[in-house]
């Protein structure tokens, strides 16, 4: 997880590890709940390597 940015930790974490909804990570973060499946995506990228 370190090379994600901090949002980016932050919802993986939440989704992961805590078990959160993207409704529950939308209100905790300020993000559209639309928004959350791309980032965890782009996190899951980075997290391969695939992308830096």
């Amino acid at each position: 997880m370190l090379r994600l940015d901090p949002q980016e930790a932050n919802v993986v974490r939440m989704y992961h590890l805590e078990g959160k909804s993207y409704q529950e990570i939308s209100q905790s973060v300020g993000m559209a709940e639309n928004s959350i499946g791309p980032v965890l995506s782009r996190a899951r990228s980075k997290m391969r390597g695939e992308a830096s």
